[in-house]
């Protein structure tokens, strides 16, 4: 009966996160409450509940440099600074959910809706120019030209992010669940919603995505493969081609001279790094310095700007506002300078270990595992452009993939290991 009780809340709870983590982080935490309820109820079978938290015990790659930098550097809201949060629930949930594939599928169905109203705000906003979630209707028009959109979320990167995961979830989803074509059908619309929020980061993670992809499933599914990649790819060079805007946000990714997204980005980059390797004790090296790394970058921004003489003697508040509070824009810059080269280390070590247990997935289930590797690959060559794997909206998402990603790697291993031939 609690056993019952619990998957209950559980389920609950994805219902409510399938729903909102495209469309609102305020609801997620409606949803993470309810999960973390479960978790709670699952104490009283103390056996049960440390067999569900053994299942999640390599984030500790992760999070024991985290905690030990906190501590070090007497950080006092450990919970604020780090990813030892709320947010780790949505793993337990999804991967508690996945035990029953009837119930999961219908988790993705509301999934799938939510994911269709998020490519419809970024469309909306796309090509009229007004936010969903602010219209007038007084000035409602069509707009000249193509506006840079984020939806229903906060930031571009922010839905970019969302829409790249959701495209990672719902190929899966196709493969997984007898070849439904709703979630097929959808992903050419995240494809082009991404182009729409001009996120060079998930573009390059796109292209990496599909080329893996292309690797990876040739010889099983040659004509689905080619249908998805063709009709995706297609549909991004014809965009592209006949909007301005994106032509020459595709033509900047390259240009380090004169774009200033781009340079300002390098300006960020190289001060972090010159701070972690001349500012920086042994200590610090080692364990990060946790919050205090954007006053150090800042710190040496100034130097930065010397090596370019177009920034060099630029008001500070004017340059204070150009770099975005001095957040890194690099996740692995990121988590060498909060965390020290034991944080970088441990967050490699994070990624290798999803790898390694998806490479060992390929060989029993081929689909399901080149769409977890692509997609996770795609989404770490866009970290080294945006904090991506700590951005929350974001972050929920990838938890809740990873979720069912290692429940199904658990389930397959377990099954062919039971099969006697």
């Amino acid at each position: 009966m609690q056993k019952d009780i619990v998957y209950k809340f559980f389920l609950v709870s994805a219902y409510i996160l399938a729903f909102s983590m495209p469309l609102s982080i305020a609801l997620d935490n409606v949803g993470i409450g309810i999960g973390i309820l479960a978790f709670f109820i699952s104490i009283l079978h103390w056996k049960d509940f440390l067999r569900v938290l053994s299942k999640g015990k390599f984030f500790l790659y992760v999070l024991i440099p985290e905690l030990m930098s906190c501590l070090l550097n007497g950080t006092k809201n450990i919970l604020k600074f780090s990813d030892i949060n709320q947010h780790l629930i949505v793993y337990y949930v999804s991967y508690m959910v996945s035990k029953n594939r009837i119930l999961l599928k219908r988790v993705i169905n509301i999934f799938t809706l939510a994911v269709f109203l998020l490519c419809f705000s970024v469309f909306f906003e796309a090509l009229t120019g007004q936010n969903i979630k602010h219209i007038n209707l007084h000035t409602l028009t069509l707009a000249q030209h193509l506006y840079r959109a984020k939806g229903f979320l906060t930031h571009p990167l922010t839905t970019a992010g969302v829409l790249y995961l959701s495209m990672v979830l719902l190929l899966f989803s196709y493969f997984y669940f007898a070849r439904k074509k709703v979630y097929l059908i959808l992903l050419p619309l995240i494809v082009v919603s991404i182009l729409f929020t001009e996120s060079r980061s998930y573009w390059l993670g796109l292209f990496l995505f599909f080329f893996l992809i292309l690797i990876l499933l040739l010889r099983k599914r040659l004509k689905i493969v080619f249908a998805v990649t063709g009709v995706s790819l297609a549909l991004i060079v014809s965009i592209i081609c006949f909007s301005s805007s994106l032509s020459a946000r595709m033509a900047s990714i390259v240009n380090i001279r004169s774009n200033p997204s781009n340079v300002i980005r390098l300006l960020i980059w190289q001060s972090h790094l010159r701070a972690f390797l001349y500012d920086y004790s042994r200590e610090e090296k080692l364990f990060g310095v946790c919050e205090k790394n954007k006053k150090f970058g800042w710190h040496e921004l100034s130097n930065s700007c010397r090596f370019l003489s177009k920034y060099n003697n630029i008001p500070p508040d004017k340059l204070k506002s150009w770099v975005h509070g001095m957040e890194a824009h690099n996740i692995y810059i990121k988590f060498l300078t909060k965390y020290g080269v034991i944080g970088l280390l441990g967050f490699l070590l994070f990624w290798g270990y999803i790898f390694k247990r998806n490479f060992h997935l390929l060989r029993i289930n081929s689909e399901v595992a080149s769409i977890f590797i692509a997609g996770y690959a795609g989404f770490l060559l866009a970290g080294f452009f945006e904090n991506n794997f700590t951005d929350a909206e974001v972050q929920i998402l990838l938890y809740f993939i990873l979720g069912i990603n290692m429940f199904l790697v658990d389930s397959f291993t377990r099954d062919k290991d039971a099969d006697p031939s």
